[in-house]
C-alpha cells in the first residue's frame, strides 16, 4: 500500500484494493509502471470487483465507484525512499520458489503460500552471499556499464546470476539496469531469450565429447553449407564469413564456428542433444520445432535464462555433475519447526573426462593472444585463478551472452533490450559488453580469493 499508493492499507480505497489484491499474483506480469502490465492491473482489478459484486460483498453502487475511479499510482522512484523497502531481485526469486514449493509440496493454493510467506514469520534461509551479490550490485548499478545508443527509444538491460558449482547453489543475482525500484521483470531467471554460440557447448560438444564422437583433436572440415538448400543460399554462415578448411574441434570452439557446431550436430542427432539437454534442466523435449540444425546454434523456439544457462555450465566446472539450482536450503515456521528444506539434487550430464577436455577448450576462447572470441577479457588475480567460457551473439544482434566459469564460481550474463516497443539490435561497444560485465563482477568477486586450478579428470592423464 506504501510502496504503490503512498499510504497505510487502512487508507485504501475499495479500488486501490481491488488493484493490489490483483498485483500479489504475479508483480511482474501485473506491474503498472510499465503500459502493458497497467492494463492488465486495471483487468484483474475489474475482475475481482465483478466477482466481490457476484459474492456479495459489495453493492453495485460501491463496485461502480471503484471501477470509476481513478488510481493514483506514486512515481516509482518514491517507493525506494523513506520506509519503504523494495526487495531486490535475489529476494523476488526466493518468495517465487518458496511460493511455488509450498503450492507443491504443501498443496495449499498460491493466495494461502503468499499469506503465509508475508504475514506468518517464516525465516527462509537463502543461499545468497553478501559479499558476491554486493559485488555485482556495484557493477549492475553503475550507468558506466550500459552504453545508451543514441536513437534507441529502449536503455539497455542485462541480467547475471553466479552459482556455486559444488552445489547449485544460487550466489548472487541482478535483473536489469541501475538500483532496482518496485516490482519489475527479473532479467536473470524470468527472460526466454536465444542463446546463441554460448548454447554450443551444452547441445553440441559436451554431448558430443560424452559420447566419443569427438575428442578436442578430432578433424572436419570448416566449408560452405546449404542446410536450407542451395536457392536459399548458405547456411549456417560463420560470424566472420570465412571458411578454414580442415579444423580441429578445439578450434572451432575456441573461433567459434558455426559450421563445424552444426556438423557435429548432425552427428550426434538431434534428439540425443535434446535428451542432454534435458539432464541440464533445458527440457524442449515437448517441442519437436527445436529437433533442427538451429537448436546447435541457440537458435530457440523457446529462450533461457541467465539462470538456465549458469546452471547449464555446472557440469564443466564439477566433473560432470547437473545441480539443480536452488536459492535457499530451508523454511522454518514461528513455532521452530522445519517447512521446507531444500538438498542438493543432482545427476550426471557428462563424463568427468568430457567436462575436463570441455573446460580445456573453453579456456581458449579466452585465453589472452590466442585468437578466441573472447580473448580480450583479460585474466583474474594475474592469471592465478584461470578462467573458461563462451561467447554468445543472435541474429542481427539482438541479444549477447557471456557464460563463463573459474574453479570457484559459474557466471552467465545476458545483455541487450527488452524489445517491449521494437526489435533493437546492438551495436559499437555493445557487442562486448556481456563479457566485459562477467569480468568486472567476476574481478571483484575473486580480489581476496587464493590461487586454485581447475580439477583434472581422475581416469585421464590430460584432455587432448
Amino acid at each position: 500500500a506504501i510502496g504503490y499508493f503512498g499510504k497505510h492499507a487502512s487508507n485504501l480505497s475499495l479500488g486501490e484494493s481491488a488493484a493490489l489484491a490483483g498485483i500479489l499474483n504475479a508483480p511482474s506480469r501485473y506491474n503498472p509502471y510499465r503500459e502493458t502490465g497497467l492494463v492488465r492491473t486495471v483487468e484483474r482489478q475489474n475482475v475481482i470487483l465483478d466477482k466481490m459484486l457476484e459474492l456479495g460483498t459489495i453493492t453495485q453502487v460501491e463496485h461502480d465507484a471503484a471501477v470509476a475511479e481513478k488510481l493514483n499510482w506514486i512515481p516509482k522512484k518514491i517507493t525506494a525512499q523513506g520506509d519503504v523497502v523494495t526487495q531486490s531481485y535475489f529476494v523476488d526469486q526466493v518468495v517465487r520458489d518458496v511460493r511455488n514449493d509450498l503450492m507443491a509440496r504443501r498443496g495449499i493454493s498460491e493466495e494461502s503460500a503468499i499469506n503465509l510467506i508475508y504475514n506468518y514469520g517464516l525465516k527462509i534461509y537463502t543461499t545468497e552471499s553478501s559479499l558476491i551479490q554486493d559485488s555485482m550490485d556495484k557493477v549492475f548499478q553503475n550507468d558506466k556499464t550500459y552504453i545508451p545508443s543514441t536513437g534507441k527509444v529502449e536503455h539497455p538491460q542485462a541480467g547475471m546470476v553466479i552459482t556455486d558449482p559444488a552445489n547449485g547453489n544460487v550466489k548472487a543475482m541482478y535483473g536489469g539496469y541501475g538500483v532496482k525500484q518496485g516490482s519489475t521483470l527479473n532479467r536473470a531467471t524470468s527472460i526466454n531469450r536465444q542463446a546463441g554460440s554460448s548454447f554450443k557447448p551444452i547441445a553440441v560438444y559436451g554431448p558430443a565429447l560424452d559420447k566419443g564422437i569427438i575428442t578436442p583433436s578430432t578433424i572436419y572440415v570448416d566449408e560452405v553449407m546449404y542446410e536450407k538448400g542451395k536457392s536459399a543460399g548458405p547456411y549456417p554462415v560463420n560470424g566472420d564469413n570465412s571458411y578454414a578448411g580442415p579444423i580441429t574441434i578445439r578450434r572451432a570452439v575456441t573461433v567459434s564456428k558455426n559450421t563445424i557446431a552444426v556438423k557435429v550436430f548432425k552427428d550426434l542427432g538431434a534428439q540425443t542433444s535434446l535428451a542432454y539437454l534435458k539432464k541440464v534442466g533445458i527440457d524442449r523435449t515437448d517441442n519437436p520445432e527445436e529437433a533442427s540444425v538451429s537448436l546447435a546454434l541457440g537458435g530457440l523456439i523457446k529462450g533461457v535464462s541467465p539462470l538456465d544457462m549458469a546452471s547449464a555450465y555446472v557440469p564443466f566446472d564439477s566433473g560432470g555433475l547437473y545441480y539443480k539450482p536452488v536459492t535457499y536450503t530451508k523454511v522454518i515456521n514461528d513455532k521452530g519447526q522445519l517447512l521446507l528444506e531444500n538438498t542438493p539434487s543432482s545427476n550426471k550430464f557428462i563424463s568427468e573426462t568430457a567436462a575436463v577436455q570441455m573446460t580445456s577448450m573453453l579456456q581458449d576462447v579466452v585465453r589472452p593472444g590466442g585468437g578466441g572470441t573472447a580473448s580480450a577479457m583479460g585474466l583474474i588475480n594475474n592469471g592465478s585463478i584461470p578462467i573458461a567460457g563462451k561467447t554468445g551473439t543472435t541474429n542481427s544482434n539482438v541479444d549477447s551472452w557471456f557464460v563463463g566459469y573459474t574453479p570457484y564460481y559459474v557466471g552467465a550474463v545476458w545483455y541487450g533490450y527488452d524489445n517491449s516497443i521494437k526489435k533493437t539490435s546492438i551495436s559499437g561497444g555493445e557487442t562486448a559488453k556481456a563479457r566485459i560485465i562477467w569480468k568486472a563482477v567476476m574481478d571483484d568477486v575473486h580480489k581476496d580469493l587464493p590461487p586454485k586450478a581447475f580439477p583434472a579428470a581422475t581416469n585421464t592423464n590430460k584432455a587432448n
